[in-house]
């Protein structure tokens, strides 16, 4: 899916319906392109309770719609924040989704 409509957005996922969305922070984290350097993924709190198979979030205030920008690894102080926003990145299509998105410029 490509964001065409707001430049610098993020996918939002299937609590959001699939929507695109501008989140502030999310965009000034820096890409990577190796999914193994990635220590960094934005999820809405829904779908964060799906991956932990937790059904029960009466507890929790949070809306299955909050945004949560998580660590998928540890992050010894001082080292970045990455992201990965693609994963096939010599695919024209994702080479303007990245260009149109996230104001990557193709190589």
């Amino acid at each position: 899916m490509v964001c065409a409509r707001n430049s610098r957005s993020a996918y939002l996922g299937k609590d959001w319906d699939y929507q695109c969305g501008l989140v502030p922070f999310f965009d000034m984290l820096n890409h990577c392109n190796d999914a193994n350097q990635a220590n960094t993924e934005l999820l809405s709190f829904g779908m964060f309770l799906d991956r932990i198979n937790l059904n029960d979030d009466s507890n929790v205030g949070l809306d299955r719609k909050d945004l949560l920008l998580v660590l998928n690894k540890d992050v010894e102080e001082g080292n970045e924040l990455l992201t990965q926003y693609a994963t096939d990145i010599d695919d024209e299509e994702t080479q303007l989704k990245l260009w149109i998105q996230y104001g990557i410029p193709p190589p």
